[in-house]
């Protein structure tokens, strides 16, 4: 699931009971119950770190994922 906000029709949401966003390197790192939600898909583990570089992100501990066909 690519997180990058290119489409402006999509809605993307985090929530998490921590989140810490390192400018220099352009990544938020979200753990403590770590949502990531793109449209009707969504990311979820004890840690997420996504790349505002490029809109990727990586899933720690507990990991759990529902992927909607052809959403991003």
């Amino acid at each position: 699931m690519y997180l990058s906000g290119e489409e402006a029709d999509v809605r993307t949401a985090a929530e998490a009971a921590e989140a810490a966003y390192d400018v220099e390197k352009g990544t938020v790192v979200l753990t403590g119950d770590a949502i990531v939600t793109r449209g009707e898909s969504v990311l979820a583990g004890d840690r997420i770190e996504v790349s505002l570089k490029d809109g990727t992100a990586s899933v720690q501990g507990g990991v759990r994922t529902v992927l909607q066909p052809g959403a991003n």
